[in-house]
């Protein structure tokens, strides 16, 4: 089973395909870091829209996880029950992830608040954390459903799964990478574990990849 499928889909078309790492040589220099920003911008924006509307699609349970409190969560995780695994409290970590990005935001914010680029970077960090506990709600239901059923499409529901959440660490990379230069000092610690949670998620991702792919 291979963890990257549709999730992308919506993005290469819009941005025409290619990797958001990739360099060209241009006569001109100057304004290879303007483009680099706004196309880095369209990614992040592009990634969200795409995943709020492949999130939104999914049945979710009676019960958010996000609704519990952390220490039911815990509890629900620490359980010999199917879901919520190590997927479901990625997803929450990326969640927090996303939130101390925008606390960093939030307070830059209030500092300079013409400053165009923290209120948009504020405004996508929402609705990235958003669509990481809904994430960590589809994982927990995608899972239970490949363990009991096994079928093609239980499958395909938890690459697909998976392949959102690697979108969303990737688009919150962009927007810290973005905004990194605009945040004060007194909460640049918030940036930091911003990065550190996100780094941690995708570590949990290639775990769940490789274990899945038998790598």
């Amino acid at each position: 089973m291979v963890r990257r499928v549709r999730a992308g889909l919506v993005l290469k078309t819009k941005l025409g395909g290619g990797s958001r790492r990739q360099r060209h040589t241009r006569q001109g220099g100057d304004k290879q870091p303007r483009i680099k920003l706004v196309l880095r911008s369209a990614l992040a924006r592009w990634t969200i829209i795409a995943l709020e509307n492949i999130f939104g699609t999914k049945a979710m349970p009676n019960m958010s996880l996000a609704d519990l409190r952390i220490g039911a969560f815990v509890e629900l995780v620490s359980s010999d029950h199917i879901a919520p695994g190590a997927g479901a409290a990625g997803a929450v970590t990326l969640a927090l992830a996303a939130a101390c990005g925008a606390k960093a935001v939030s307070v830059s914010l209030r500092h300079a608040p013409d400053d165009t680029c923290l209120s948009m970077a504020l405004t996508r960090l929402k609705k990235l954390r958003d669509c990481a506990l809904q994430g960590a709600d589809s994982d927990a239901e995608a899972f239970t459903n490949f363990v009991r059923h096994r079928s093609d499409n239980s499958a395909r529901q938890l690459v697909e799964t998976g392949e959102a959440i690697d979108h969303l660490i990737d688009a919150l990379s962009l927007i810290i990478e973005e905004v990194e230069s605009h945040i004060r000092a007194n909460v640049a610690g918030d940036l930091i574990a911003a990065k550190a949670l996100a780094t941690a998620v995708r570590t949990i991702q290639a775990a769940d990849e490789a274990e899945a792919t038998g790598g």
